[in-house]
């Protein structure tokens, strides 16, 4: 595992949420990993319910269905977000290929306090522990793999030949973290969209819709979870009626 290195990313912090899950808060930044008012409820609602799930909806309503779904996650973070879309393979009877992006991996110790909680504490556990840069057979119907990586240094010609159905973009801020939010990374993410595939994220800033736009992505405006006004869908196709 390749890591980069970043005084930013160090003196990691332990809170509670509102709806009684753990994140991460990183003084340097003032930033945390996820919403103060529910760190769970924030993720399933953005990266799962209109990630994994509008797009199936979408699948469905054309009348496909897909052998398996690709999806790229832009911020493995404490793997909350994937921990939710291994649930959901499940729960769904959906084969899930999920590729995860994390350049500054937070540390093992803080891993059995994140778990604290939840339904599925072994899951957890067990995405943190497979080894990075590799595919990993998490469950019969998920497979995991972590590089880490920025997004920009990882898309080289040979991975874009590889395209995505769901890309879930988690990073921090773009005042936190404004490159990671670069009109090029986001053409990039254009470009390894499928026809048909969509651009999840809690971001709703002006600049970034424009920028999204711009790489061709039809966005959608959607109201944002607890104590947001909006979040962001960009769609790499004309959407049927849900």
């Amino acid at each position: 595992m390749t890591e980069a290195t970043d005084t930013r990313f160090a003196d990691l912090e332990l809170i509670k949420t509102g709806d009684g899950s753990y994140s991460i808060y990183l003084p340097q930044l003032n930033e945390t990993y996820h919403s103060r008012h529910g760190a769970l409820h924030e993720s399933q609602y953005v990266y799962i319910d209109h990630g994994l799930a509008d797009y199936w909806k979408q699948q469905l309503a054309k009348g496909e269905r897909k052998k398996e779904v690709c999806v790229l996650e832009i911020g493995f973070g404490t793997g909350l977000n994937a921990w939710l879309a291994a649930r959901w393979a499940t729960a769904n009877d959906v084969a899930v290929q999920y590729t995860s992006l994390e350049p500054y991996p937070i540390p093992p110790a803080m891993v059995a306090k994140l778990q604290d909680g939840l339904e599925d504490p072994a899951l957890f556990n067990q995405l943190h522990k497979v080894a990075w840069d590799e595919w990993n057979a998490i469950r019969p119907l998920f497979s995991l793999r972590k590089v880490a990586q920025r997004l920009e240094d990882w898309t080289t010609a040979q991975q874009l030949e590889t395209q995505y159905d769901v890309i879930f973009y988690d990073a921090f801020g773009p005042s936190k973290q404004p490159e990671v939010w670069s009109a090029g990374n986001l053409l990039t993410c254009a470009q390894l969209l499928l026809h048909g595939g969509v651009l999840t994220t809690y971001c709703a800033q002006g600049q970034f819709r424009r920028d999204l736009k711009a790489a061709g992505l039809t966005l959608v405006k959607l109201p944002g979870p607890p104590h947001k006004n909006e979040m962001t869908q960009g769609w790499k196709i004309k959407l049927l009626p849900s």
